[in-house]
């Protein structure tokens, strides 16, 4: 087989924007990964664009390809062989690229792509291409199967130039990390509000992380930070060339005067909502623009409609996006499990030693604020942010 020279980077959405946004996307794109292929100590020789598509030349093709799967943005990669866009000279290089791939009664199919002018179309590729690949493979059983073949080439055909492939590694598609500013997330260490994080992370957005300390005992207290932080150094992984704060923000001592002196049954809400109250904070300290969280509608008492009206009650100015909201357990388990979060998640996961008996689903918003004026608020919030750890969670190593 003839060895790959380069890598095809695919992107999507981005080459839909007007030329000045799309050559500040690019621009941006191009940056991260090349922090990631640094970061996971990968050489290339020279990394160069056009209005979709994005190419890079390197020594090992294969192992480029997976690493930039990881780049928020980038929609596929490949690893290529470039010839010259002439008929004969693709047909040709295409047929010396089947050597090594094509074996005793496997099928094929010939996929082409064909962007610019040229003497010849697509079509033209497939069938001159198809007829030469069963006349070198006479003997060997070799057949056309163009809905379910054993292995299918790729010709992407630009301009001048012209790429033969095989392999199609996904990316996550979206928007590159750090072009639409930063947010805070609400990481309670659990499966949903990780996956939330990526789902924003695709759109762009920096994530700076806020966690709750809710336990007095140290040893759950310790174990629990160490937690969040391996599932922040995961999705580190997707935000090569930024640096991920977290802020651990010590909750026990509000909760616990929540919890003794107003109504039991609003205990999640009053809590939530002071939660959102000292991120708020943050996020202006942070210049942030937004609140995620990893709320599903309905999974949890204060998940219902009208409870996250009532969350959404306690401030204003800013805007809080749920990226789970329409999906279900399952989907959100399955998207934890790709994006690698799920074992981590799963583990060492205690109850929240507050939670009532019987929280309410359709909590009274005007009793809420009525009860909450036992709180002197700004004070709270004023001294949970003092009193915070602040880490910041250098990109570690990726593997590939």
């Amino acid at each position: 087989m003839i060895k790959h020279d380069r890598v095809l980077v695919r992107f999507g959405e981005i080459a839909l924007k007007k030329q000045k946004t799309r050559e500040k996307l690019i621009k941006l794109l191009k940056k991260n990964i090349v922090a990631t292929l640094n970061r996971a100590n990968l050489k290339i020789d020279s990394i160069t664009s056009d209005r979709s598509r994005i190419y890079i030349s390197t020594s090992t093709p294969e192992k480029v390809a997976k690493a930039v799967q990881k780049v928020m943005g980038v929609v596929s990669a490949s690893p290529v062989h470039t010839t010259r866009s002439e008929l004969q000279k693709i047909v040709d290089e295409l047929v010396r690229y089947t050597e090594g791939l094509l074996d005793k009664n496997m099928s094929f199919a010939i996929r082409v792509r064909r962007t610019g002018k040229h003497t010849f179309h697509s079509r033209d590729v497939a069938v001159l291409g198809g007829d030469k690949i069963l006349e070198k493979y006479r003997d060997m059983n070799i057949k056309v199967d163009l809905e379910n073949p054993d292995i299918t080439f790729y010709v992407e055909i630009r301009q001048e130039r012209s790429f033969i492939f095989h392999e199609i590694f996904r990316g996550p598609g979206g928007l590159p990390l750090g072009s639409q500013g930063k947010a805070v997330v609400l990481l309670s260490g659990g499966i949903d509000s990780p996956v939330a994080t990526y789902m924003t992370m695709k759109r762009g957005v920096i994530p700076i992380f806020v966690w709750f300390d809710i336990f007095a005992d140290e040893a759950i207290k310790k174990q629990l930070k160490d937690k969040i932080t391996r599932i922040v150094e995961k999705l580190s992984e997707y935000a090569s060339g930024w640096k991920l704060k977290v802020y651990f923000i010590p909750h026990t001592a509000d909760l616990e005067k929540i919890s003794t002196t107003l109504t039991k049954r609003y205990t999640c809400l009053f809590c939530k909502r002071l939660m959102l109250r000292k991120a708020k904070e943050i996020a202006h300290r942070e210049n942030a623009s937004a609140i995620i969280t990893g709320d599903i509608i309905g999974e949890q008492a204060s998940q219902t409609l009208h409870n996250l009206l009532v969350l959404d009650e306690s401030i204003c100015g800013i805007p809080i996006i749920r990226p789970l909201s329409g999906l279900n357990k399952d989907e959100v388990m399955e998207l934890s499990r790709q994006i690698g979060t799920y074992d981590l998640s799963i583990t060492f996961d205690p109850s929240c030693p507050f939670r009532p008996f019987r929280p309410s689903t359709k909590a009274h918003i005007d009793n809420i604020i009525e009860e909450e004026k036992e709180l002197d608020i700004t004070t709270l919030v004023d001294q949970s942010i003092s009193q915070a750890e602040v880490m910041e969670i250098s990109n570690t190593k990726i593997t590939i």
